[in-house]
């Protein structure tokens, strides 16, 4: 049984090859013309996404820089307290209204 696995798994994996081969045999002009386009589409379409992408990028890391925190990658000795309260921002905190 140990040895005929080999050739089964052979077998088994030479199937969808030889059927990918013998459609490639039959394909006719309209299927090539059409999988040629979808590729086409395909491309352009990723090339419009990474224009805009390169257009929005330097907007959206002056967003990102402007949200984080400025105490991010320092070490936590090497901190000072005008630091840390520089930091704190009470602009952007909030009071909860308890009624």
């Amino acid at each position: 049984m140990g040895i005929q696995i080999p050739w089964l798994f052979v077998c088994v994996s030479t199937v969808p090859v030889f059927m990918i081969y013998t459609k490639t045999k039959r394909m006719d002009a309209r299927e090539m013309h059409e999988i040629q386009m979808r590729i086409k589409y395909h491309s352009e379409y990723w090339k419009k996404g990474n224009v805009f992408v390169k257009e929005f990028q330097d907007k959206v890391a002056t967003q990102v820089m402007r949200t984080a925190d400025p105490l991010v990658g320092k070490d936590i000795a090497s901190i000072s307290a005008k630091e840390l309260a520089a930091a704190e921002n009470p602009a952007r905190a909030r009071r909860w209204l308890v009624f």
